[in-house]
């Protein structure tokens, strides 16, 4: 899809430590929160600091969460998301399973 842009985050390029190290994202791992503000810094610098970014709470469920301009501060409930919206960046974390 022309203008359609998609990538993958791995653990380089962050400041974590231990079993965390480097990119951690996740607040609740159990990490310094100095460090996962950092990470967040260091993301929204490389993807543009106006770009919004999207997330849900994932539950390994058959949500699907639709997202606008007006929600995306929300973080509700789901396992998908779905924008009809420009320059809007859904984000899902992956561990154990696969992220689609």
């Amino acid at each position: 899809m022309p203008g359609l842009q998609h990538g993958f985050l791995g653990r380089l390029g962050g400041v974590s430590v231990g079993p965390y190290v480097s990119l951690n994202l996740a607040y609740w791992v159990g990490d310094e929160s100095a460090h996962v503000d950092e990470n967040w810094r260091r993301l929204r610098e490389l993807i543009g600091a106006e770009t919004p970014i999207a997330r849900c709470h994932q539950v390994h469920g058959t949500k699907v969460r639709v997202v606008t301009r007006e929600n995306i501060s929300d973080k509700p409930e789901g396992d998908g998301m779905v924008t009809a919206e420009p320059a809007i960046l859904l984000a899902v974390a992956s561990a154990d399973c696969v992220p689609i």
